[in-house]
């Protein structure tokens, strides 16, 4: 029985140093900056969200002139949504601190999500008036493949 205790002990020792060994290589590969699948812990604000104004300008063709116009227009827009998120957001909180349904709660978030889809439907419509005739149809695309992002799963689901 002795000869067994020592042979089991020396297969802990071995798996543990294993490991030990295997969870250091996956912690220093995940730190290396040189690793081919890096991510840095915080991407660029324009890491994961489009960056629309540079789109415009780039692919649109948008001039100085109408990326001030578009600049005005964003952040009118922005603060729409921010208001309408945060009446949802203070309206469930209030809902999940009685565990009470609330048709009139309720009430309060369809009104501020309705107007949050207004508030989208406003500013697309004011960069479409922002475009001159030329980028007219290529804006017209531009907000055929939102909405197709947008859409319930996600980009390239049909419904």
């Amino acid at each position: 029985m002795g000869r067994n205790s020592s042979y089991l002990k020396w297969i802990i020792i071995v798996l543990v140093l294993l490991n030990i060994s295997t969870l250091t290589f996956v912690w220093l590969n995940k730190t290396s900056t040189n690793h081919p699948n890096h991510h840095p812990p915080h991407p660029p604000k324009h890491g994961k969200r489009m960056d629309v104004r540079g789109y415009l300008e780039k692919e649109i063709g948008f001039n100085k002139e109408q990326l001030k116009q578009f600049d005005i227009s964003r952040d009118k827009h922005r603060k729409a949504l921010h208001t309408g998120h945060d009446k949802i957001r203070d309206t469930k909180h209030i809902l999940l601190s009685t565990l009470e349904p609330n048709d009139s709660l309720f009430n309060i978030m369809g009104s501020a999500q309705i107007e949050i889809e207004k508030a989208i439907l406003i500013h697309f419509k004011e960069i479409k008036e922002i475009c001159n005739e030329e980028q007219k149809p290529l804006i017209d695309d531009v907000f055929v493949k939102i909405t197709r992002m947008m859409a319930p799963g996600g980009p390239g689901k049909r419904h």
